[in-house]
């Protein structure tokens, strides 16, 4: 009994070690799952990882919000969730997969924009979510559009904030309300704010990743330069020593 009791703090760390252990390798499988779904460095510049990943996780966002709007009964945001998923798989498979980037992005900012209008006359206005959501969607064009592109996306959807706000100033009967209690709208502004924060957080670790990635590479480069130069300079200094 004694000797079971010894060996007990060995057996308890021994099974910590495991699951620590298969916990690591399911860590190492999911990223590489994940770097497989967005796309490898070697293949994707970061726009496209960045536009990859967001569309993956704006689908797992939507699915959970179509489940929430069921639940709450909201028949016009279910409608609406559920239907522009499709184009989101689309985007994704011509992007990923037939590399269309740039097809894929005007195709995402042209629904996105013509689904989040139209709900915001179904689902509130501005007591809604949806000029959060018009928020996310130029910020998401900003950093995922070519550079070109990037002006009018933001004009365009400056334009369309102005428009409703004003529509809805004068024409408020054209807006139907969709909260029927308090809790309503803290559940869907919390899960609308939560992913928010989930694509701010993505957007920021591609970027911080590969601004890392390239200045350790210009920090290289600089490195064998002044190699390069330390060369050029024994070599001279070992001609003029041999011509003296």
């Amino acid at each position: 009994m004694i000797d079971h009791y010894n060996r007990l703090p060995f057996s308890l760390f021994y099974i910590f070690a495991e699951v620590i252990s298969y916990l690591k390798r399911v860590s190492r499988a999911l990223k590489k799952r994940w770097s497989d779904c967005i796309g490898q460095p070697e293949e994707f510049p970061i726009e496209s990882r960045i536009f990859h990943a967001v569309v993956i996780a704006a689908s797992l966002f939507m699915m959970l919000n179509g489940f929430i709007a069921i639940a709450m009964e909201f028949g016009m945001l279910t409608l609406f969730t559920f239907s522009f998923m499709p184009v989101f798989w689309l985007m994704y498979y011509l992007s990923r997969y037939k590399w269309k980037y740039n097809l894929s992005v005007f195709i995402f900012g042209i629904t996105a924009n013509f689904d989040n209008i139209t709900a915001f006359f179904y689902c509130g206005g501005s007591e809604g979510v949806n000029l959060m959501l018009l928020l996310a969607i130029t910020f998401i064009l900003a950093v995922v559009s070519p550079k070109e592109h990037v002006k009018y996306w933001v004009i365009l959807n400056s334009v369309i904030l102005i428009a409703l706000l004003a529509i809805e100033y004068y024409y408020p009967h054209l807006i139907s309300p969709m909260y029927t209690s308090r809790g309503e709208r803290l559940i869907d502004q919390g899960q609308s704010w939560l992913m928010l924060f989930v694509f701010t957080t993505i957007i920021t670790r591609y970027i911080k990743a590969n601004y890392f990635t390239e200045k350790k590479k210009a920090d290289l480069r600089e490195l064998e330069l002044i190699k390069m130069n330390e060369t050029k300079d024994k070599l001279a200094l070992y001609r003029i020593t041999w011509n003296c």
